[in-house]
């Protein structure tokens, strides 16, 4: 308001100096040229003297002035003129003057030269012989005259103008100093405007502090939310973003709010669907960004029924598509394993039914019949097993386990399986604790013994005749360390990630040839975490593979 105030005095003053400069300048003007064209009809007048005195004869030196004079004969001959050449001079009877004196006494006009910024006054008047006198004279134009008195009234207008901006200045504090400290007091005329004014600002600092509070919520639910947030107004900016937006793109050194959401991701799919938010529509899709699946809701905000901004919102899908991966392979692995031993059984059965088993056959069929059953029943085992294990529903309680009779119990029962491999087992067993030879850890005993007869197993199936087998087992303050190391085919490295998923097995020729379920190390995996446990696998083709796993020593499952 001051500004204002100050802006429109100031203006006021320096227009009101224009105005006068130009009304001054109208003024000399027309006060110049009235005299100018007295002057010259004076002069004319003692012109027209000097000729009748003189006989009508005259010379250059008849005619002292600083005006044009020409005289013309009736005829429209040019008989005198003091500034130019007579015999140079054209025949001037179809002038304006001369056509105009054939009627009249005395003829006038003003002409402007555009050029030269200027007017010329002529003024012409017949003689009783017929001859015409004509006399002109030159006046600077109104133009000419401003432009002549403009470095004056540049002058005159700073300085004017710098009084007048002090002037300003000093009136606009005291018109607005009122304002300043207004209150009940100060001026009667005020009062209701103070009053009002007083509640206005009581109401809109309430809302302040309440929309203060409202966003400061909103950034705290935001920010601690698992999902990137993303909040963008009508013009695609970024008006919020939460710390786990920034970070799945991996930028978190740049500032991206009112920026546009361009400056984020350039992707055709996001833009897209930004798009289709903006008029009206909400999305649902899937973006993988840094090797990561995302899925995307973004939706439209509005406000009084009007787009008022846009929400994205970005969900890890990443576990969930693992696990419904995993979940299809299971079911289509189990659906596989299930169908073999079955179709082996009811095609032996069926030959049995239909009679084309001779009498002697029927033992060696059923046989195979019992066998593949027996996979069967352990296929089933095994499955129901993983899902128990998975799904933490184990019924057995924790007990004091002893790790120690554990291995030595599953080595005695695989010793026939190895025999038939030549395969020979190494053991060394330690603990810290010398007042005694157990070593003991609370867990599901059941459990972690089919997990290690599993890993001790597996060192036998792919281990090579007359191998090795060396199993540690270590105990120091804290941990329970056991790695079983065989002297096999080896794993490869890009498989050693996957060895543990149910049903996968090492795509080689030697192990397709290894009966097994594929939950083996499935198994393990669960058995590892359900006891808080972690395991190791080194292996490479041709050198073996060592399985490390250990324990906490109090584990609570």
């Amino acid at each position: 308001m001051e500004k204002r105030i100050f802006y429109s005095i100031t203006g006021v003053t320096l227009f009101a100096i224009c105005l006068l400069n130009i009304f001054i300048a109208s003024i000399m003007y027309n006060q110049l040229f009235e005299q100018a064209k007295k002057n010259i009809k004076e002069e004319s007048s003692h012109i027209e003297q000097v000729l009748l005195a003189n006989g009508n004869t005259f010379t250059k030196d008849t005619f002292v002035t600083a005006d044009r004079v020409t005289i013309i004969r009736k005829d429209g001959k040019v008989l005198f003129d003091n500034y130019k050449d007579v015999s140079k001079m054209d025949n001037h009877l179809n002038r304006p003057e001369v056509l105009a004196l054939a009627t009249a006494k005395k003829w006038e006009a003003t002409r402007l030269s555009d050029t030269l910024g200027k007017q010329t006054y002529y003024y012409a008047t017949k003689l009783d012989n017929g001859d015409i006198i004509r006399l002109s004279i030159v006046v600077a134009s109104i133009y000419s005259i401003l432009f002549q008195t403009t470095p004056y009234v540049i002058l005159l207008s700073i300085i004017i103008s710098i009084i007048a901006m002090f002037i300003s200045k000093y009136l606009t504090r005291r018109i607005i100093a009122p304002f300043y400290n207004i209150n009940e007091q100060t001026y009667d005329e005020l009062e209701l405007f103070y009053k009002k004014i007083k509640k206005q600002q009581e109401y809109i600092e309430s809302q302040k502090n309440k929309l203060r509070q409202k966003t400061e919520e909103f950034i705290i639910i935001t920010e601690n939310i698992a999902n990137g947030f993303i909040l963008l107004n009508v013009n695609k900016e970024i008006v919020l973003i939460n710390d786990k937006a920034i970070k799945i793109f991996g930028k978190e050194h740049i500032k991206y709010r009112f920026k546009n959401i361009v400056e984020l991701d350039r992707s055709d799919e996001m833009q897209t669907a930004i798009k289709q938010a903006s008029m009206g529509e909400s999305i649902e899709m899937a973006l993988v960004i840094k090797d990561v699946q995302y899925i995307l809701h973004i939706a439209p905000v509005y406000s009084n029924k009007e787009l008022a901004g846009i929400v994205i919102l970005f969900v890890d899908n990443t576990k969930k598509a693992e696990a419904e991966r995993i979940r299809r392979e299971f079911s289509a692995n189990v659906s596989h394993e299930l169908k073999t031993p079955l179709t082996s059984i009811s095609g032996y059965a069926e030959l049995i039914k239909i009679g084309r088993v001779k009498d002697e056959d029927i033992q060696d069929f059923a046989g195979k019949i019992y066998s593949e059953a027996q996979n069967l029943l352990v296929l089933i085992q095994d499955i129901i097993k993983v899902s128990e294990l998975d799904e933490k529903t184990i019924k057995e309680h924790k007990t004091q386990v002893n790790l120690k009779d554990i291995l030595e119990s599953n080595i005695s029962r695989l010793e026939v399986i190895a025999g038939q491999k030549n395969i020979e087992f190494i053991t060394n067993f330690e603990s810290d604790n010398i007042e005694s030879e157990n070593i003991e850890m609370l867990g599901v005993g059941s459990v972690l013994e089919e997990a290690f007869y599993n890993i001790l197993e597996n060192a036998i199936k792919y281990n090579v005749v007359d191998g090795k087998i060396r199993v540690d087992l270590v105990e120091d303050a804290s941990r329970i360390k056991i790695s079983v190391a065989d002297t096999g085919m080896g794993i490869p490295q890009e498989s050693i990630a996957r060895i543990f998923e149910r049903f996968y097995r090492v795509d080689t020729s030697h192990s397709k040839e290894i009966h097994g379920t594929g939950l083996g190390l499935a198994i393990v995996k669960h058995a590892i975490n359900l006891h808080l446990g972690e395991i190791h696998v080194d292996s490479s083709l041709g050198a073996g593979t060592t399985i490390c796993v250990s324990f906490p020593k109090s584990v609570d499952v």
